[in-house]
């Protein structure tokens, strides 16, 4: 299945990534996120690619485990620079004293980039295959029950 083009609605991937619908409303009024509006183009249906739902579940990670927003943010568009050129099997994000983020490909590198700072660490490798099965199963179910209601 493509899911460039296949949006879900932004309470399954609210669902998906665990926040709550008013969590993700106040990150898209702040400017955090952008997600595809709806097909029709009113503005009043939001509707998330599985590129909206994973920036969804890397914000969440983030803001989760004290990340600022200003961080979150920085961290966020280098996250779109990495989804255009694509994500390689392993990488890291490393944020080191709320305002400096870097990346790194192996584990050691992003330990050693931490250095004796407090430091974030986040596997968006992971994350990111996790955020994909998650999406594809919910289309899958979705294109399931639209069978069964035939």
């Amino acid at each position: 299945m493509d899911t460039s083009t296949d949006t879900l609605t932004a309470g399954v991937a609210c669902q998906i990534v665990g926040v709550p619908y008013q969590t993700l409303h106040r990150w898209i009024h702040e400017g955090l996120l952008k997600p595809t509006e709806d097909p029709g183009g009113s503005g009043h249906f939001r509707q998330f690619s599985a590129r909206d739902t994973l920036e969804l579940a890397f914000v969440s990670a983030l803001r989760g485990i004290g990340a600022s927003r200003a961080l979150t943010a920085q961290a966020l568009h280098a996250l779109q620079q990495w989804l255009d050129a694509g994500i390689p099997e392993r990488l890291w994000l490393v944020a080191r004293d709320t305002n400096e983020v870097y990346w790194a490909e192996e584990p050691e590198a992003a330990t050693a980039a931490a250095g004796s700072h407090t430091a974030i660490i986040l596997d968006v490798a992971a994350l990111a295959r996790e955020t994909a099965a998650a999406f594809e199963q919910e289309l899958q179910a979705q294109l399931a029950s639209s069978r069964r209601r035939r």
